[in-house]
């Protein structure tokens, strides 16, 4: 088995390059799923996150509010990491469990960001997928976000610096879906014959 971590920016395409492998045949395990299962059913995790933040962040539910946990996050770097300090071991514990589970050849875990504190030692291979900020904010606009918005999100990731790390593999993805397909292709064959 390979385990191939996989970021990039928003708007990068990482979700379409991860989908492109699956079709191939990977297992794909997406942090985000992940912190949506942890936010379901570890209620606990809420209080935590509470008293992090110094906010309220239920709705009306009961449940984590994800905009509210946005809106405690965005712009305080502290709460920031005292957030990811609480939610990270959790996500880690809980991807460590799926591919104790998995079968697959080929496992590519789709990390949103990978920050100086991700802890990559399961990783084979650390891949990111990037694209021109230009291609990006098209891609956030196609999607439904505003071009303010858009905007902001994309420059906020370029001066982030806790996200620049070192990659294995760089998958430039300004371009079509079929030109992203025929990258997977070729990388899934590399993947999988490096461990056969």
């Amino acid at each position: 088995m390979t385990v191939v971590f996989v970021s990039g920016d928003i708007g990068s395409g990482k979700s379409s390059f991860c989908e492109a492998l699956q079709e191939l045949g990977a297992n794909w395990i997406s942090s985000d799923q992940l912190v949506a299962q942890i936010y379901r059913e570890d209620l606990e995790v809420i209080d935590e996150l509470e008293a992090a933040t110094g906010r309220i962040l239920r709705g009306a539910d009961g449940l984590l509010d994800k905009a509210l946990l946005a809106s405690a996050i965005f712009g305080d770097a502290d709460v920031r990491v005292a957030v990811e300090s609480i939610v990270h071991p959790r996500v880690h514990a809980l991807f460590v469990a799926k591919l104790a589970d998995s079968t697959a050849d080929l496992v590519v875990y789709e990390v949103t960001a990978l920050k100086t504190t991700t802890d990559k030692s399961l990783a084979d291979v650390v891949c990111e997928v990037v694209a021109q900020p230009q291609v990006r904010i098209e891609r956030l606009l196609a999607k439904g976000y505003t071009r303010a918005d858009a905007e902001a999100r994309v420059a906020a990731q370029l001066n982030d610096k806790s996200r620049r790390h070192d990659a294995d593999v760089i998958v430039e993805n300004s371009g079509s879906p079929s030109d992203l397909r025929a990258v997977a292709q070729g990388l899934y064959a590399q993947w999988v014959n490096a461990r056969a």
